[in-house]
């Protein structure tokens, strides 16, 4: 219940946590004489103005900055310097417009940035790639544009585990030359995780590119992400099939790719069905029918459109070319066999998953909330 301006603190004051309070004003210059300052925690509060540039520029050894749910309106386009020790900076919910300060590179160490609902105006920051130890980028919820370029080095967001773009302008197709380069999503490494195992789950790996204008076709590319847990395309354009390497994501715990125009061809995932198909896997088959809602070309097992194919008899239950005849009989006691495994499938099915997510093995959808994997 903290009022007022901001209290500073004494300059040997090593963590300094204001947040959850209902304090004003803007930050003084002197809250740079605390120059012990490893952590700064202003969050949730009713601050405005602009970031003390001598506080992220000058200070030696700040490593956390949260400034989140604030007023704060901008920063210096040269506000951090060469041998920042940032390795957080959460700067979401304020009111920074204009463009991402491309001083952000010299935070060489910096694993964790969040700038979601904010009014930045910029492109895709590819220029954020160069940072070693990025691990989590959340720009959800502003106005970035146009198109993400292809990667100049293969080394860029090498340690990338949470990108969240949702909400935004971004056109062209979808980033599948960068899906080649996150190698953190690839297999998850829980021991090369540092500030970020405080705030996100430590195994955990997520893309949002929700709510753009996203064209095209889903990679086939997303497959070699297979420490991906959670996935949301929502509210895009895109279009063609859903690609059968999405069932190689077998931690993949939640997946929206609803509202799009998406009608898919046939693949070698099934004889069952020839056009608009649900592919069949692992993970894909316990998503229910809203996952993919808003996309009137698909059909499948967990939707209302059931494929019209999958009542023909399967290839391998029709007589040879030489034959003569079909052993009506046999085929008969096949097809029931099959009909009563099919049954029986689906309602062990269904009781086990009901039991895994018992377990927290839910399905969560994130579409249209301003929800992220963690707030910091």
């Amino acid at each position: 219940m903290l009022q007022g301006p901001l209290l500073i603190p004494l300059p040997s004051t090593n963590h300094y946590d204001v947040s959850n309070n209902r304090m004003t004003g803007k930050i003084s210059p002197l809250i740079c004489n605390s120059s012990s300052l490893l952590t700064l925690d202003l969050s949730n509060n009713n601050f405005t103005g602009e970031i003390p540039q001598c506080l992220v520029k000058y200070h030696d050894f700040l490593s956390v900055l949260n400034l989140r749910n604030n007023s704060f309106q901008g920063f210096s386009p040269q506000a951090f310097k060469v041998g920042s020790n940032l390795k957080v900076i959460n700067l979401s919910d304020n009111r920074f417009q204009g463009q991402l300060p491309r001083s952000l590179a010299a935070c060489t160490v910096l694993e964790f940035l969040d700038l979601a609902n904010n009014q930045l105006v910029d492109v895709f920051p590819t220029w954020l790639g160069t940072l070693p130890q990025l691990k989590l980028l959340i720009l959800r919820q502003n106005r970035f544009y146009g198109a993400i370029g292809k990667p100049k080095k293969s080394s860029e967001f090498s340690k990338l585990r949470v990108i969240d773009l949702a909400h935004n302008i971004y056109t062209g197709d979808m980033p599948y030359e960068y899906m080649f380069i996150w190698n953190a999503m690839k297999s998850m490494n829980a021991s090369d995780c540092t500030y970020l195992k405080a705030y996100v789950q430590e195994d955990f790996a997520t893309i949002d590119l929700s709510s753009n204008k996203f064209g095209g076709e889903i990679p086939e590319a997303i497959g070699y992400l297979k420490g991906l847990h959670s996935l949301n395309l929502s509210n895009n354009k895109l279009t063609g099939h859903i690609p059968s390497s999405l069932g190689n994501l077998s931690n993949l715990k939640s997946s929206d790719l609803s509202q799009n125009k998406l009608v898919g061809e046939k693949r070698s995932l099934s004889n069952y069905c020839s056009l608009r198909l649900i592919p069949r896997g692992n993970q894909l088959n316990t998503f229910d029918s809203s996952s993919f809602e808003d996309n009137p070309g698909l059909c499948g097992e967990s939707l209302p459109n059931i494929c019209k194919d999958l009542n023909v008899v399967p290839p391998s239950f029709a007589a040879d070319d030489d034959s003569e005849f079909i052993d009506v009989p046999m085929l008969i006691s096949v097809m029931m066999g099959y009909i009563i495994g099919l049954v029986v499938g689906v309602i062990l099915g269904n009781f086990l998953t009901k039991k895994m997510q018992g377990f927290g093995w839910a399905t969560l959808r994130w579409r249209g909330t301003s929800r992220r994997p963690a707030d910091f």
